[in-house]
C-alpha cells in the first residue's frame, strides 16, 4: 500500500478488510457490525480524504470492533494501542486509520487462500477461512 493515505488504494483495502471480516463473521454466527451498510456507503467514495464526518467516524469504530473481535476470535492479546480518533479529522488521523487497516488486513489475510477472487464490481470474495494458527502468527508479531 502506498504511504499516500489520500489514494484509493486506502480505500479499496477497506472494501477488502470489511469483506473478509463479513465472511469470517458469518462463518463465527457473529453478525453485529452492519458490514453490507458500510461497504453500501463506499461504493461511492473514491478517496479517502473524501469520506465525510460522521461514514469516517463509523469506519474508525468499525475497525476497533473487528480488531477486538479477531483478537477474541484467535486468543490474541490486546497489544496494539492506537491513537483515538480526533474531534476534528486531521491528516494524522487517516494515516492512522491506513496503518490499522494494514494491521486488519494482515490478520485476516491468513484466514482466506491466496487466489481469493474478487468479481469485477468488488463486491465479493470467493475465499475459505485456512487456519486459525496461522493468523495467531501474524497477530502476534504487531
Amino acid at each position: 500500500m502506498s504511504k499516500d493515505v489520500g489514494n484509493i488504494g486506502v480505500i479499496e483495502q477497506c472494501k477488502v478488510v470489511l469483506q473478509r471480516y463479513y465472511s469470517l463473521q458469518m462463518y463465527q454466527k457473529h453478525i453485529q457490525l452492519p458490514v453490507r451498510d458500510l461497504l453500501e456507503h463506499l461504493t461511492a467514495v473514491s478517496d479517502v480524504g473524501t469520506i465525510g464526518h460522521a461514514l469516517f467516524t463509523t469506519l474508525f469504530d468499525a475497525l476497533e470492533k473487528m480488531e477486538s473481535d479477531l483478537h477474541r476470535w484467535l486468543g490474541l492479546e490486546s497489544r496494539q494501542k492506537w491513537p483515538p480518533l480526533s474531534p476534528a479529522i486531521q491528516k494524522k488521523d487517516y494515516e492512522n486509520f491506513a496503518r490499522r487497516l494494514q494491521y486488519l488486513a494482515g490478520i485476516l489475510s491468513k484466514f482466506y487462500d491466496l487466489q481469493a477472487k474478487e468479481d469485477i464490481k468488488g463486491h465479493a470474495i470467493q475465499a475459505a477461512p485456512t487456519g486459525f494458527s496461522e493468523a495467531r502468527q501474524i497477530g502476534k508479531k504487531h
